[in-house]
Formats: C-alpha cells, structure tokens, sequence
C-alpha cells in the first residue's frame, strides 16, 4: 500500500490472477532488510513497512510458488524473522563464508566529536597527489553531516571530496557516482549515506571509514563490504567513534562481570539498545547497539566476531590475506600505517580548520524590511548562479566558487542600506571608540577570509 491509501501497481497485480497464476518463483535480495525496516523494533516507528508484509504476498500467491531470500549479513535473530516472514518450514539453507579476508578492520576513537573536521584529513593523502590518492569511501547516517565534512582548503583539491545522499537531484547523484566509480573519475573520497551501502560494487575503493556507532552489525558488514570489491589489494574497514561510547557500561546490557565469547548469546538480539523502548527523543547512547559498542572494546578478535554473529562455521571464516586481521590482537598494529594521511591528534596539530574567531561585539542588527530586500538580491544571484552551473553541488566547495559575490552583495547592500559604519551612528552610539575598532577589525578579517577563500591554496 501507498502512504496515500492506495494500491500500487504491482499491488494491482498481485490481486489479478491472470498475472499471479504464471508466477512460480520470488526472490527476496537484501532479506536483512525485513527486519530491519519491516518489522517493529524497540518501539520505533518502521521506516519501511511493506517489507513486514512480504508474508502477505505470500498467502496471495499460494503455497505453489517458491521463495528464496538472499542475505549475506543477517544475524541469528534475524534469520528468525526472514523465515518467518517469507521461508517455509522445509527450506533448503545454501551458505558460504561471509568472510572478507582481503580487508582489515578497526575502530578509533576520534579525538574531539565525530563531526570534527580534521578527523578526516588522514583520507587524504599528504602531500596530495591525485593519481595516488587512495578511493575512500565515508558512511554518515546524518544527511546534513554529508555535506560539512572537508573545508574548503581541503575540497579546493578539484572535485575530489563529494557528498551524496537521497535529497540532492538525480542529475548531480548520477555524477557524483560515476566520477567515483569510473577509473578515471575525477572523485576520488565520496561522503554518503546508506544508499551507496547496498547492492553497489564500487570498483576500486581501499578504505571504507564509518563515522559514527553504527546502528547495527548487519549495517558495519554491509558497508564495510564495499572494500576492494573489484581490485587485488588490502582494504580498511574502520569505525570513527565518539568518546561517549568509551563511557558506556556493559552492564546496562545485562552483561555480567567476567563477560566473554564462549559465554554471549549469539541467537539473542545482539544489536539490542541499552533500554528495550525507544522514542524520537532517545539519545545516539541510549540507541547504541550491543554489538557495535563491542566492536570498540576490542575484547575479542573482530573477525571470529562476526563470523559468530553469522553462524559462519567454515574453514574459510577467519582466514586474512591482509598483514593484520583487526586492531585487537595486541600484535603491534597501527592504524596510522594503513591511513594516506595523519591521523589528528589535537595535542600537535596547529590552529583547527574551523576554530571560532575572537569574540567581538555584534554588528546592529538589519531591519526586517531591509532583510527581505536582502533576501530577494540573494533568490535573484542564486537562480542565475544554477543557470550558469546546474551541476553544482551545494557543499563546502561554494566557498571558492562563490564566497567573492556572494560578499560583494552584502557589502554593496550595506553600503547603500544599513549604514552601520557611518560617522553618525558611531557619534550617537553609546559604544565605546574602542568597541567600533574591534567591529571594524573583524570586518576587515572577515573580508580577508573571503577574498582567501575564493583562491586555491
């Protein structure tokens, strides 16, 4: 059904025997999606509920038709609910390893917040130099976080940095992907959301960085699996996590002290939150899934992990081709040696990229009519600017491209308008002189700032 009531197409056919009668196989690819987005969990909404009513369809069809579900990052708990869901009682189960024995995986703690920007400059390499600039490829769930992740001294490379999640127009997504993807595309480190994680062979990435807990096992196997998917080489799977994750308590899990492999319940659900009920106000700690939150605990070998979480007995499991299976072997792994560039350390980095300005007075405030006339400069620059450039992502590569007019418009306006550096105003100002020198002087720095930006460094 769709949100509007009504029946799709297929819906439409389903219903008409003429159709369903010549039906005799269905197949479910990404099966783990059934739980995941189809059936409730922990009191949260479902994101897409037509995937817990396969079993629907299934009653329509008939007991003749067969259905086979494809999966290679379902844990035990959610095997249970694929077969529930779609399987019979007398399926047949055809499994191989799961295991990527070309990638090594990690976690790091990053220093400062997730969503600092200098976490990231070690994906680029240093110096940069664009044909040996490794593929990287950077998960956020945040859409708007897609967008803030390299500053302009860092996108001003070209296009190597571009963003892409479901809200921009298809025209600059289909771009972004085949400049990424293509052997000789211009992108060479894409910062996506989940789209990019599913059903996509990205031919030459190394390093697949997720920022941020990720929401559950299925979600680190997925993504992490885009690695070196069609290249001879070793690949990366880290995990950038913020430190609150280092303050949590596996007891509020119901672990006990002495907790190991041997005594985890892998049939239980493994990525299960501290509290059973969440809501839309639940905090990323309270939402934190078990599994993930042991990943960064490095108690066990990552590895043996998920092949446990998988039910993966095979010879083949815990077989790595690459010089380190994971960060948790105490064996002298560094992640620094696996990474293009430096990994942050704000202990010895110079000044941040986006350090606060020295705290000054603020300028009188525009009137409201003179903010909509502002406004509508604005509307009008901004629909020649996408006439002269459709393609032009809406990202922190502005700051080059347009930062110059976009200052021009608002230092002419105010010029004309605000006059709020005239003599007069000053004079009748209960500001002190010394007041109006720091506003001028941010002015000044400000004005500086732009003009730098528009440059390449």
């Amino acid at each position: 059904m769709s949100k509007e009531g009504h029946l799709t197409r297929f819906a439409k056919f389903i219903r008409n025997r003429t159709f369903s009668r010549w039906a005799f196989l269905v197949v479910i690819d990404e099966a783990h999606l059934i739980p995941i987005f189809g059936l409730p969990r922990y009191g949260l909404s479902l994101f897409r509920p037509v995937y817990g009513k396969l079993d629907e369809i299934k009653t329509m069809l008939g007991p003749a038709v067969i259905w086979a579900a494809m999966t290679a990052t379902a844990p035990c708990y959610m095997l249970k609910s694929i077969e529930t869901r779609v399987l019979r009682p007398n399926y047949v189960n055809l499994s191989t390893t799961s295991n990527r024995s070309d990638i090594t995986y990690a976690t790091h703690c990053v220093p400062g917040g997730i969503d600092r920007l200098e976490n990231y400059g070690c994906f680029l390499s240093s110096p940069f130099v664009f044909e040996t600039q490794k593929r990287v490829l950077i998960f956020r769930d945040n859409k708007d976080s897609t967008i803030t992740f390299f500053p302009s001294n860092i996108v001003a490379v070209g296009e190597v940095v571009r963003h892409y999640h479901s809200l921009m127009s298809a025209d600059y997504l289909k771009d972004a992907h085949d400049e990424f993807t293509k052997p000789d595309g211009k992108c060479k480190i894409l910062v996506a959301t989940a789209g990019e994680s599913t059903g996509i062979d990205h031919p030459d990435v190394e390093i697949v960085c997720l920022a941020g807990l990720p929401s559950d096992i299925t979600a680190v196997l997925q993504r992490g699996g885009r690695a070196v998917r069609q290249i001879s080489c070793d690949g990366l799977c880290v995990i950038f996590y913020d430190n609150w994750v280092n303050e949590i308590d596996l007891a509020d899990y119901g672990l006990k002290d002495g907790f190991n492999m041997e005594s985890f319940d892998f049939d239980s659900d493994i990525d299960r939150p501290p509290k059973n009920v969440l809501t839309l106000m639940s905090t990323v700690k309270e939402r934190a899934s078990l599994a993930c939150v042991l990943l960064t605990k490095r108690l066990f070998c990552l590895r043996l992990f998920f092949s446990k979480c998988l039910r993966d007995d095979s010879p083949e499991a815990l077989e790595f081709s690459t010089a380190f299976c994971c960060d948790a072997h105490n064996n002298g792994f560094d992640l620094q040696q696996l990474l293009p560039g430096k990994l942050y350390n704000p202990d010895t980095a110079h000044k941040p990229l986006d350090a606060p300005m020295k705290k000054s007075s603020n300028p009188k405030p525009r009137s409201s009519a003179n903010k909509k006339q502002l406004r509508k400069l604005f509307e009008q620059w901004l629909e020649k600017a996408h006439e002269d450039n459709p393609m032009s992502p809406q990202t922190d590569d502005w700051a080059k491209l347009w930062a110059a007019d976009i200052f021009k418009i608002i230092s002419t306006f105010d010029a004309k308008n605000e006059k709020t550096s005239s003599p007069e105003i000053i004079e009748d100002s209960e500001w002190y002189e010394s007041d109006w020198e720091e506003l001028f002087e941010k002015e000044k720095e400000t004005r500086i700032r732009m003009e730098k930006s528009v440059c390449f460094p």
